[in-house]
């Protein structure tokens, strides 16, 4: 098996420019942490095909990375930005907005 974890940056290098004297806020099931506080998305693919060809490592992690994309869109777009709002709301709302998160999808 392998993991293969991805950083969804929301906001361009934020923890790069601050300092941060404080703990993360962080929520969100295992395979996909939201550290509001850096303002990133961590989500985690694996591949669990281990027999025949699939022991090839390489294998793997393009399997891995195949079903990172799809799964970083749909944990993304189910974000709850307000109490009444998803990300989803927010691409189908105005379209100078959706153009905007589309860029940092």
């Amino acid at each position: 098996m392998l993991t293969t974890a991805l950083a969804f940056g929301l906001a361009a290098h934020a923890g790069d420019y601050m300092e941060r004297p404080f703990h993360p806020v962080q929520s969100g099931p295992p395979s996909a942490q939201v550290d509001w506080t850096a303002l990133q998305l961590h989500v985690t693919a694996r591949s669990d095909r281990s027999f025949g060809a699939w022991k090839d490592r390489r294998l793997q992690e393009q399997d891995a990375l195949d079903s990172l994309g799809p799964k970083v869109r749909t944990l993304a777009t189910s974000l709850r930005v307000t109490p009444d709002h998803d990300v989803a709301d927010l691409l189908s709302g105005d379209p100078q907005m959706a153009a905007r998160l589309e860029d940092g999808l």
